[in-house]
């Protein structure tokens, strides 16, 4: 299984008045720099949580449907699953009816239960399933911790650009994000 990002968040989960109210900065200068940390703490939360931070669209593709007909969503949380498709001979997406398949967004990783044989045209990554993943799409809908560990984040690169022996994420980060993490399958 792969996992794609299709269409990025609309927004992050720290504003730039956020940070920089954090950062105890006054003025534009910073604004570039501080932008693009608050990018990278977001994918570095999201990467050490296994999970997706603010809603953001994305497609899974399975080279073939296991023997309990059954998908896993390897990124989550999961909002919603917009399309299951499978690939025609010619490699195009071909969009599967939602009676054809179940979804299950309550557990831990969200599944799909397909109801219906998929043959698809390609041996290689031929079901795609496209979907929205995150606590929601507003930064109120992200829990408090994971956005404090955002802004610890933040400070720690903006306050060590620079400095080799800053490498690694702060103690505190790595606490803040711990009781979010999932185990086992995650992308």
């Amino acid at each position: 299984m792969s996992v794609e990002l299709m269409i990025q968040p609309a927004t992050e989960p720290l504003t730039l008045a956020e940070a920089k109210a954090f950062l105890r900065l006054g003025g534009d200068a910073e604004d570039e720099l501080v932008t693009a940390l608050i990018l990278a703490a977001r994918l570095a939360v999201e990467q050490l949580s296994r999970r997706r931070l603010i809603a953001q669209t994305l497609r899974a593709r399975f080279d073939r449907l296991p023997r309990t007909r059954t998908l896993r969503l390897a990124a989550g949380p999961v909002i919603e699953v917009a399309a299951l498709e499978v690939a025609g001979p010619d490699g195009e997406l071909v969009p599967i009816v939602p009676s054809a398949y179940a979804v299950d967004l309550v557990g831990e990783v969200a599944r799909i239960d397909v109801k219906v044989p998929l043959s698809p045209g390609l041996r290689f990554g031929g079901i795609a399933v496209t979907y929205v993943a995150g606590f929601g799409a507003t930064a109120g809908d992200v829990p408090e911790p994971l956005r404090q560990a955002m802004r610890l984040l933040v400070a720690h690169w903006f306050e060590n650009r620079g400095d080799a022996r800053a490498a690694g994420l702060p103690e505190a980060v790595v606490g803040l994000v711990a009781p979010f993490r999932r185990t086992g399958l995650a992308a």
